[in-house]
C-alpha cells in the first residue's frame, strides 16, 4: 500500500513533497523526501532590481559562494540546499530552490538563516515583514 502526502505551507521556506511507503506485510516504513520550492518575492520600493545587486548580495550571504549563470539564472548549491537559483521576472526575484536528501540539522539551520538573510539584503524585507505582505495578499 502506497500513501502520498503533499505539504505545503507558503509561510515556510520549504514546500514539501513527502512520499511514505509502508510494507502492509513487514509493517517497515520508509520515508523519502523531495524538497523542491519556486517563490516570487517582491522588492522594497527604491531598492534597485538589478540582477548584480542579487548576485552579491548572494555571495555575501553564502560565504562566497560564486553563483554560475545559466540561460539567464544563477545557480549554485550550499550545505542543506543541493541547488538554489535566481532570476528576475517582470519586477519580482524568483527563486527555485531544491534540498539535499537527509541534510544534518545544524546545516539546515545554518542554510536557512543564511537563506532568510539573503532575501532580506535582496529585497529589502524582513521575514515578519514577507509574512505581512504575503498575509494580506492572501486575504484579498
Amino acid at each position: 500500500m502506497f500513501c502520498l502526502v503533499l505539504y505545503f505551507s507558503p509561510l515556510t521556506l520549504r514546500d514539501s513533497l513527502t512520499v511514505l511507503c509502508r510494507n502492509v506485510f513487514l509493517g517497515a516504513y520508509l520515508s523519502l523526501s523531495l524538497v523542491i520550492t519556486i517563490q516570487e518575492y517582491t522588492f522594497k520600493r527604491g531598492l534597485s532590481k538589478d540582477i548584480e545587486r542579487v548576485k552579491s548580495a548572494f555571495v555575501e550571504c553564502f560565504d562566497g559562494v560564486e553563483p554560475v549563470e545559466i540561460d539567464g539564472r544563477y545557480r549554485a548549491g550550499f550545505k542543506a540546499l543541493e541547488s538554489i537559483s535566481f532570476w528576475i521576472e517582470g519586477k519580482k526575484l524568483c527563486i527555485e530552490t531544491k534540498s539535499r536528501p537527509n541534510p544534518m540539522d545544524d546545516e539546515v539551520l545554518e542554510t536557512n538563516r543564511r537563506f532568510r538573510r539573503f532575501l532580506e539584503e535582496a529585497t529589502g524585507y524582513t521575514s515578519k515583514e514577507r509574512v505581512k505582505r504575503y498575509k494580506k495578499s492572501v486575504s484579498k
